[in-house]
């Protein structure tokens, strides 16, 4: 059954999704509009969130090794970016940045949160912050021509980096 009251734009969400093993039910609710949804990570018989979310993706608990921590910190950190990329846009585009994407990048410790647009047709930004390492970067992209680009990075080392682009 489907329902829906209020103005079309503007769809709220009631959504929740289940796994069940042998005798673990896991599940995740997402819950407000679609601009910043609300998501809930749950679990019969109650866990950790970590614990529960493993149910969730991988059907079984958290390996001992460690092994499974990067897959489940990469949709952790998705879940948790879901809602924060609207606002995030929404500011971005009050300062001029054109293009906004918050996304994740690498894996394991060096899994980053990265931010960029386009400050202009030429220019680029990328900000990223590091999840597992207090590792920031900054750079700036600029577009010589259409296939050579100067980048100016920043970060644990400083960089300056010459591309030439090539479509084969």
């Amino acid at each position: 059954m489907y329902l829906f009251a209020g103005p079309i734009d503007q769809p709220y969400l009631d959504v929740e999704a289940i796994r069940q093993t042998d005798d673990v039910i896991a599940g995740i609710r997402l819950s407000g509009s679609v601009e910043q949804p609300a998501s809930e990570v749950f679990s019969e018989p109650a866990m950790s969130q970590e614990q529960a979310l493993s149910y969730l993706v991988l059907g079984r608990p958290l390996s001992t090794t460690g092994e499974d921590n990067n897959l489940l910190a990469q949709a952790a950190l998705g879940l948790g970016l879901m809602g924060t990329s609207g606002k995030a846009g929404e500011l971005a585009s009050s300062l001029g940045v054109q293009d906004f994407q918050l996304d994740t990048e690498g894996s394991g410790n060096k899994t980053n949160v990265v931010a960029s647009g386009n400050l202009s047709d030429r220019l680029t930004l990328r900000y990223g912050v590091g999840v597992f390492e207090p590792a920031n970067t900054i750079a700036l992209r600029y577009a010589l021509t259409r296939r050579l680009y100067v980048e100016v990075a920043s970060g644990l080392a400083s960089s300056l980096d010459l591309f030439y682009k090539r479509d084969f």
